[in-house]
């Protein structure tokens, strides 16, 4: 994290001075809330413009093909439902890295990397990865109850730079490893890739990102 603190901020063009480019490291718990449920909600119901906002080109893709299936197949469209948070649910205002040390936190930023991008001054990828613990269930709408699960997930949020231009944060999707190796090779889309560093695994996969 203390990379994050010394990376290449432009100059302010008549004072000289770095201009300051606010991490907001206290928005990344609520952003991933809103956006996992976001997430869900949007693939339950097929809602293929949401998707659009907030997915990357990927998980996008992956979704347009589950739709198409299920249409298909006549299968009714479905209702996700978020129960509850499991764990304590800690005020956003709270700062980093108190965060990271308080118990049961239900939602737990566990990495946070940037990688420069040969796209241009100032173009840079920005991935963090988010357990949350819930409790949620699916209503499949054909009749059946819905059953609840307690799930342990992670969701892997993506920000692009270009040239300076800050993008919003996108959903690159959401995976259950049970070893923080798993979360590092998970980024690295080929798990027998998983020795290369972060930096040059971002570089390798730039089509993949900037595609959405």
């Amino acid at each position: 994290m203390f990379y994050f603190l010394k990376w290449d901020i432009k100059r302010h063009p008549l004072t000289g001075q770095k201009q300051t480019r606010p991490l907001r490291l206290r928005e990344r718990r609520h952003v991933a809330r809103e956006l996992h449920r976001k997430l869900y909600t949007a693939i339950a119901s097929r809602d293929l413009a949401t998707l659009n906002k907030m997915a990357c080109h990927g998980l996008l893709q992956k979704q347009k093909i589950r739709f198409d299936q299920r249409r298909g197949a006549g299968l009714p469209v479905e209702q996700w439902i978020l129960q509850k948070y499991r764990g304590i649910t800690y005020p956003d205002w709270l700062r980093w890295p108190l965060t990271s040390l308080l118990p049961n936190n239900s939602t737990q930023v566990v990495s946070d990397k940037i990688a420069v991008l040969p796209l241009g001054k100032d173009s840079l990828l920005r991935q963090c990865i988010v357990r949350l613990k819930t409790r949620q269930s699916l209503d499949k709408g054909d009749g059946s109850r819905p059953k609840s699960t307690d799930v342990t997930e992670y969701i892997v949020l993506q920000k692009l730079t270009f040239d300076g231009q800050e993008g919003d944060w996108m959903v690159w999707g959401t995976v259950q490893p049970s070893t923080m190796k798993e979360i590092d090779e998970m980024t690295a889309g080929d798990p027998g890739n998983a020795d290369v560093p972060f930096m040059e695994r971002m570089k390798a996969n730039l089509s993949a990102f900037t595609n959405m």
